[in-house]
């Protein structure tokens, strides 16, 4: 890595940064949510509908990323 002074050059640290970032506003709107829904709807429905929301998102993930069969 090289470095001019103090302030290094590579991007590295701003992209760890900014996925850091990503992630605890990601789990902060989560948490919001999630706190809204067992407000409204009770735990049981507020945790079904986190579930089957993680499950469409997490299925998108993984159909997209696979390797296609030989």
């Amino acid at each position: 890595m090289a470095t001019r002074g103090i302030i290094p050059t590579h991007p590295a640290p701003a992209v760890a940064f900014m996925v850091a970032a990503c992630g605890i506003a990601t789990f902060s709107a989560m948490d919001a949510a999630m706190k809204g829904l067992s407000i409204s709807l009770g735990v049981l429905n507020a945790l079904l509908w986190r579930s089957i929301f993680s499950t469409a998102i997490a299925g998108v993930i993984f159909f997209a990323r696979r390797s296609p069969w030989p």
